[in-house]
């Protein structure tokens, strides 16, 4: 931030969550928030096997985990990553 930097990228999907959660830890306590953009659509299962999923109630459910990760009340830009499967694109668009 002291350098000009005034956005930051990151998704659920990068280190399972963790990286939202060293942004959030980053972030946390600055005067000056920077951007925060974020992804959804990639979901893990227990055994940490990733897979895509665009569903409206999954979307949400994204959203609001990397809000709590992340220490933040509003992304800027939140981004649909890989949309697949395709016939769930328009519901996953529709929850965003």
């Amino acid at each position: 931030m002291d350098l000009g930097v005034n956005w930051i990228h990151t998704a659920a999907a990068y280190g399972l969550g963790y990286s939202e959660e060293i942004v959030g830890k980053a972030i946390r306590g600055m005067s000056v928030r920077p951007i925060i953009a974020t992804k959804c659509g990639l979901c893990w299962d227990k055994d940490r096997q990733v897979h895509g999923c665009v569903k409206r109630d999954s979307i949400r459910a994204e959203a609001e985990a990397s809000l709590r990760r992340l220490g933040i009340e509003t992304i800027d830009l939140y981004q649909v990553y890989w949309p697949q499967p395709e016939e769930d694109l328009e519901e996953g668009w529709a929850a965003v």
